[in-house]
């Protein structure tokens, strides 16, 4: 009996994480990338000093993810401050195994996040099943998550493909003054993967807590935090921007030609094909060249 209380407090403490995650878009937080050249290593000592310098105490959970982001070609998601992602929670079970609870989540400015469940078939029975991300869908709501991208500008669902798989460590520090919640503090490191290009970065998101939704307790710690290790990076509106804007933006920065690279991937093959026989040509070239000349 002790070990299934061990292992529900463990997924009672991951659960945790997750929800503070699944706060980050609460109008009332704040956040920073931060730079580029600090680990986070570095940067959760001075948290924790912070922290117990006002007497505070904290309890920290940590969850990782991986997501997968996806948009039409055109971008519409991204242009609406919106996205579209398939989300797996990693937990440990009762048997101690690692599993991955699974969602497809669409969030809206109309509608907040939409969740959709998740199925994998052995099969696809119809042509939609055979899409990366419509066939993970349970098929008995993929009529109400087609008609859901409609109504926010996707109208042909299969031209969804995917813009960027993100893995996530988070560790949330839920913070208490006299065993009264203060709020959280979310540190989570981010590893983008885009067309065989891959970026790190890191954010600090501060959350006050849904009891009292009140800032100030927590503003000395953000403040200093971000004065010590906020990055130049201009992210307009950050509170405001999307998740999926925040990272699209870090991969633009980090990455050369980012965004006309994925709009038009065909032609950046094209091109590296080009300059590949270019390079050929101009071998032969040379080669022959030589030749004619010791042959006279």
């Amino acid at each position: 009996m002790n070990k299934y209380l061990f292992f529900l407090l463990i997924f009672i403490c991951f659960c945790s994480a997750a929800h503070a995650e699944n706060s980050l878009s609460e109008k009332n937080s704040k956040s920073f990338i931060v730079r580029s050249d600090i680990d986070t290593s570095a940067l959760k000592p001075t948290l924790l000093q912070l922290i117990k310098s006002h007497g505070y105490k904290y309890r920290k959970n940590t969850g990782k993810l991986f997501e997968m982001y996806f948009d039409s070609p055109e971008l519409n998601l991204l242009n609406k401050n919106q996205s579209l992602r398939y989300q797996a929670r990693e937990y440990t079970s009762k048997k101690n195994k690692i599993k991955y609870h699974e969602e497809i989540q669409l969030l809206t400015k109309s509608n907040g996040q939409i969740v959709y469940p998740v199925k994998h078939y052995k099969r696809a029975k119809e042509y939609e099943g055979k899409h990366l991300l419509i066939g993970m869908i349970k098929r008995k709501v993929r009529s109400k998550f087609t008609n859901d991208l409609k109504v926010n500008g996707i109208n042909y669902p299969l031209r969804l493909r995917t813009v960027f798989s993100v893995s996530k460590i988070l560790d949330a520090y839920e913070i208490f003054d006299n065993n009264l919640p203060v709020g959280t503090i979310v540190v989570t490191d981010f590893e983008t993967s885009s067309q065989k290009n891959k970026i790190y970065f890191s954010e600090v998101k501060v959350i006050p807590s849904s009891l009292t939704g009140n800032f100030d307790k927590l503003e000395f710690i953000y403040s200093d935090l971000k004065k010590q290790y906020e990055t130049p990076l201009d992210i307009k509106n950050n509170e405001t921007k999307s998740e999926y804007s925040k990272i699209f933006q870090n991969m633009e920065e980090q990455v050369r030609f980012f965004h006309f690279r994925l709009k038009h991937p065909y032609a950046v093959y094209l091109l590296y094909s080009a300059f590949i026989v270019l390079i050929g040509l101009a071998l032969v070239k040379l080669l022959f060249w030589n030749r004619f000349l010791t042959s006279k």
